[in-house]
């Protein structure tokens, strides 16, 4: 498993560097196996989020097969009145 966080130290307090966005935040410990064990818990936390349970993860729409897009076809507006029981006229 490769880790989100990264530990780094400066003026001997221990910070955390997101891999994916940059972002360095401090761990507010001077202690390695405490920041150590903040971090094991931050690189957890983004695995569930990123991993969901069962492996059900929602596929992005570029990925999904072509059929699957949804249709390319205009919707006809929903009609209200007298003459809602009426299918729409289609051109």
């Amino acid at each position: 498993m490769k880790h989100r966080f990264w530990l780094f130290k400066r003026q001997g307090i221990f910070y955390a560097e997101d891999t994916f966005t940059g972002k360095q935040e401090t761990l507010g410990t001077r202690d390695r196996k405490e920041a150590e064990r903040l971090r094991a818990t931050k690189n957890d936390a983004a695995a569930q989020r990123d991993d969901p349970p069962g492996g059900c993860a929602v596929a992005p729409a570029s990925r999904m097969p072509e059929g699957s897009r949804g249709s390319s076809e205009a919707i006809p507006p929903v009609r209200h009145g007298k003459d809602s029981h009426l299918s729409p006229d289609i051109s």
